[in-house]
């Protein structure tokens, strides 16, 4: 392998295989053009490394509606706190909350950032309807306002 172009690959600390660029010297030696890259890879030590019971989820029947809120909270708020506050006044409409962004400045306040999350909706049993995300989405800005004081942007 190239000295400065190849990896060993590690889970848990453990080595289960490497994977890099051919040397120069290699590639010349199998008359090969351009940049070969090779891998070895112990798959029984991969797959003993995953877990023992795989889950199988059905996917969506309905689409999802996303919808994306920029939230001013204290410093002292932790992010995990935020989602739960999401999912809880989602209720099962809630199927993601994701960070997309993370502010501070004088802007803002002092001590205080602006989360701007992605929230994504989805129903199993129906399609739903920008009115009642919309209302869902009222809910969770009252929670969140309520539980840790946040304002929007």
């Amino acid at each position: 392998l190239h000295p400065t172009r190849a990896a060993k690959i590690t889970i848990g600390g453990r080595e289960i295989g490497i994977v890099g660029e051919a040397s120069p010297e290699a590639s010349e030696t199998l008359d090969v053009r351009g940049r070969p890259y090779i891998y070895e890879l112990d798959f029984r030590a991969l797959m003993e490394s995953g877990p023992q019971a795989v889950t199988y989820q059905e996917p969506p029947r309905y689409p999802a509606l996303y919808r994306h809120m920029a939230v001013v909270v204290s410093d002292s708020v932790s992010y995990d706190r935020l989602v739960e506050l999401v999912r809880d006044a989602g209720k099962d409409l809630v199927e993601e909350v994701d960070l997309l962004d993370a502010f501070r400045g004088e802007q803002i306040g002092a001590a205080k950032s602006s989360l701007t999350i992605s929230i994504v909706f989805r129903s199993r049993e129906k399609t739903l309807t920008d009115d009642e995300v919309n209302g869902v989405l009222a809910e969770i800005k009252e929670a969140l306002s309520r539980g840790v004081s946040a304002s929007f942007r």
